[in-house]
């Protein structure tokens, strides 16, 4: 079996995301700048005392790039940038699989005068699109994949991994600068070159990864190319329906998903929102907190 030591690699550093820690050793410092550079609020100078969740160490060989997890094997490419988004995914999935005490909900996450609010939805459905316009509109940013619904107090804290940027929200916007600043890879793959967009939301337009913040509101983002922009409020059943189907950790938490998500729907404003016009949907939102 391949097996390493991460303590034996020169370079290295400490993701955090609330309790979750993961060491990433390597002995290619382009990779960790790479890394560095894509998850700016998940980086800590060490653990501070916390055990560490998961290790990995991402080596460069003489014919591409190897990832380990805990000493075992799980990826292997000829290309750095391919291992470097495999190695985010894994940190992801690990967050998700080990984090205890919140409901994890598929959502992006912005928060004003002091509140959140909380954007629940599919991939495809405009949330990433809607993040971007809302931090440029003033919002600070918390998540764009994971609002932790904290079972005991119903306050969020975010997940503030890179938002990824489809080439048609690109489109949308002149300039992402000086809110966002963006990132871009691309790689060769089975059908074709893989070009990957991200934003990263400057320090001064993200929310503190430390704190946790009340849900003002819950909004369900729809695009809708060929209907109109229009908010309308949810029934509570409804919300509470749409935020299990969302939710990361069912099958984890049990029944404790169904109690946290009402007690969350019961205190929260709720909305679907239909958006075919970004700016107005923008407005519809600042008007709400």
């Amino acid at each position: 079996m391949f097996k390493v030591k991460s303590s034996n690699y020169r370079y290295s550093c400490f993701l955090k995301a609330i309790s979750f820690c993961a060491r990433v050793s390597t002995n290619s410092r382009l990779l960790l700048n790479e890394l560095f550079t894509i998850t700016p609020f998940f980086q800590f100078p060490s653990e501070n005392g916390k055990k560490v969740s998961v290790e990995y160490v991402a080596l460069k060989r003489k014919r591409g790039y190897i990832l380990l997890r805990d000493e075992r094997p799980i990826y292997e490419t000829p290309y750095r940038s391919e291992l470097l988004l495999f190695l985010l995914d894994c940190f992801l999935d690990d967050f998700i699989k080990s984090i205890d005490g919140y409901l994890l909900i598929h959502a992006a996450v912005l928060v004003k005068n002091g509140r959140a609010i909380v954007l629940p939805a599919k991939s495809r459905s405009g949330k990433s699109t809607l993040s971007i316009a809302l931090i440029k509109r003033g919002f600070r940013y918390l998540s764009d994949e994971v609002a932790a619904i904290n079972l005991k107090t119903l306050r969020v804290r975010g997940f503030p991994r890179s938002i990824a940027i489809r080439k048609k929200t690109l489109s949308l916007f002149p300039s992402l600068e000086p809110e966002i600043n963006y990132r871009f890879f691309s790689f060769p793959g089975a059908k074709g070159t893989v070009e990957l967009h991200f934003g990263i939301p400057s320090r001064r337009k993200t929310a503190s990864v430390t704190r946790s913040f009340p849900v003002s509101s819950i909004i369900f983002p729809v695009y809708t190319p060929n209907g109109t922009t229009s908010i309308d409020e949810l029934g509570k059943a409804q919300a509470v329906f749409n935020v299990m189907r969302c939710s990361f950790n069912q099958r984890k938490l049990k029944d404790m998903v169904f109690k946290t998500a009402v007690n969350l729907v019961r205190q929260t404003d709720c909305y679907i929102l239909r958006t075919k016009e970004l700016s107005k949907a923008c407005e519809i939102i600042s008007n709400l907190i």
